[in-house]
C-alpha cells in the first residue's frame, strides 16, 4: 500500500489494470497528534499487511491518503475497495 500526499493522481493503486471496478468504497478517517503522522502512516500500513490481509485487504483495493483541500492537516485516510457488501 502506498501512501499518497496531496491530490496527485499519478500513479494511485485504484483501477490497476482490473476491469472490475468497485461498487463499494469504505472509508476510515484518522487525525493523527501532532508531529506523529508518518508513524501513523507506517502503523496503518503494518495493520494492512497483517491484520487487513486477512481480510483480503492489498494493494489493489486499498489506499492511505494524507493531505486534501479544507481537511486538517493531520487527517489520514484509509480506503478499501470492495466489488459488493458480501466481499
Amino acid at each position: 500500500v502506498k501512501a499518497r500526499d496531496g491530490d496527485s493522481s499519478s500513479s494511485s493503486s485504484r483501477g490497476s489494470g482490473s476491469s472490475e471496478k468497485p461498487t463499494v468504497t469504505a472509508r476510515w478517517c484518522f487525525d493523527c497528534r501532532y508531529g506523529s503522522k508518518y508513524a501513523a502512516v507506517e502503523l496503518v500500513q503494518e495493520w494492512i499487511h497483517t491484520i487487513g490481509a486477512k481480510a483480503g485487504l492489498n494493494d489493489n483495493n486499498c489506499r492511505v491518503l494524507s493531505g486534501a483541500v479544507g481537511v486538517k492537516e493531520s487527517r489520514l485516510e484509509m480506503e478499501v475497495d470492495m466489488p459488493n457488501f458480501a466481499a
